[in-house]
């Protein structure tokens, strides 16, 4: 068989298909090097000083009204996207005691990293090192 030549109407669908998967994929790209800019930034953000505070007193403070208890946490370090270190993490018990002191606790966030901005931060593994628990 022989093939058969295009018609200007099957010419032009073909032209307005890439057109559009020339628009869509500028759309997607912009879409990925945004959420990367953002993880980026964030990342960067959190080895100021400044932030890597508001952040160790917003963890402290989120511990602590789910706790109802006093606790520490000396810094956060950030090892990844999806990977943070505590240090020095200090948990009272109700009667004023020790209850938990770690050297270091290792949290990976879940592997979705979307699932953030709708169910907020999963933490998908937890490693305890360097621990007394009383």
């Amino acid at each position: 068989m022989t093939k058969q030549p295009n018609t200007p109407e099957k010419v032009g669908n073909e032209v307005r298909i890439l057109n559009f998967l020339k628009k869509s994929g500028k759309i997607f790209g912009l879409l990925i090097g945004i959420l990367f800019l953002f993880f980026i930034a964030f990342n960067l953000l959190l080895r100021i000083p400044y932030f890597q505070k508001s952040a160790v007193s917003s963890l402290s403070f989120t511990f602590s009204t789910y706790l109802g208890t006093k606790n520490s946490i000396e810094s956060i370090t950030l090892s990844g996207l999806t990977e943070f270190r505590i240090n020095k993490f200090y948990i009272e018990d109700p009667e004023k005691d020790t209850f938990l002191f770690a050297d270091r606790v290792y949290a990976r966030l879940h592997p979705n990293i979307f699932k953030i901005f709708t169910q907020g931060l999963i933490i998908y593994q937890l490693k305890i090192s360097d621990s007394n628990l009383f």
